[in-house]
């Protein structure tokens, strides 16, 4: 029974990466235009309203009602934005956006060839149920980010550098979750030997939420590095970064700091100079984009 099940999801899975394929490759422009997409898989509609959850969609007789989380004072504002004539949506909120585009994820595991759309797998069976969500949060985040537009946008910036990683974000109208996630889900890479980091101030101090990194200096940061292969890295403390005072984050007066990282290798003591940088993004909770980008080369003090 087991080994059908995952004959069957790999099936459904690759169909479903392949339709969405397809769909990417017409996006002429960002941000995305998410209500052409939205018709095409036959959504007939997107209600704002509050939920308790940040969105889900309903199957109707003639395709999928789609429901996302807002306060009552933003309905109005949010359906006119969805309505509006460029069908972007792109004045919607990045987190809004994100959810829409999830929703329209799931619809890529029905039929919508007949009515009411037939499910392609049996999308409550809890063996499914988890992997359906997190491909869907995968496929959102590449329907807002199509592979070549990012690959074009990192070209021509520095993603290191964090006034130039947060305006990606407000090209493609997306989170730094987001744009982070796709970014590892991709094969873009920092160009230089540094890497971009979202760090959150949470019970235990400041955290990483989410960084991508140049496999080249993974070593330097060994503990990050271990959760990020390990498929996570939620909860590693910023001090594994980078833990200078004068840090604004760490409270201190500078944007911008320089410091020396060294690990132990077979051949040797390695060190490396890095400037750290760093942006606030939000004060509640307390919300960073940090940069680190090296200086120089790796230099080795052998034994």
């Amino acid at each position: 029974m087991a080994k059908r099940q995952e004959s069957r999801w790999a099936v459904v899975r690759n169909n479903v990466l392949g339709v969405l394929e397809s769909l990417t490759l017409r996006i002429k422009e960002c941000p995305t235009r998410l209500r052409m997409f939205a018709e095409e898989r036959r959504i007939t509609e997107v209600r704002f309203q509050p939920l308790l959850i940040q969105a889900c969609t309903a199957v109707c007789e003639d395709g999928f009602i789609v429901f996302v989380n807002c306060g009552p004072d933003e309905v109005d504002a949010y359906q006119q934005e969805w309505l509006a004539d460029d069908g972007a949506g792109s004045g919607l909120p990045a987190r809004v956006r994100f959810s829409i585009a999830h929703e329209i994820a799931h619809t890529l595991f029905y039929s919508v060839a007949v009515a009411p759309p037939r499910p392609l797998i049996d999308v409550d069976h809890s063996a499914y149920r988890r992997r359906i969500d997190a491909l869907c949060s995968r496929c959102a985040a590449r329907l807002l980010i199509p592979t070549r537009f990012l690959q074009e946008a990192a070209s021509e910036r520095r993603i290191t550098a964090p006034p130039e990683f947060i305006e990606m974000t407000e090209l493609f109208r997306v989170s730094p979750e987001c744009l982070l996630w796709r970014l590892r889900d991709s094969s873009v890479r920092p160009d230089s030997l540094g890497c971009i980091a979202l760090v959150r101030q949470g019970r235990d101090g400041l955290q990483v939420v989410k960084w991508v990194v140049n496999p080249a200096i993974k070593g330097f940061f060994p503990q990050v590095r271990d959760k990020y292969e390990a498929g996570g890295d939620e909860g590693s403390s910023v001090n594994l970064l980078t833990d200078d005072p004068k840090l604004t984050m760490h409270g201190g007066s500078e944007k911008r700091v320089e410091e020396v990282k060294t690990i132990t290798e077979p051949q040797g003591r390695a060190s490396l100079r890095f400037l750290s940088a760093c942006e606030l993004l939000y004060r509640d909770p307390e919300t960073y984009v940090v940069g680190m980008e090296t200086l120089g080369s790796i230099t080795y003090e052998t034994r």
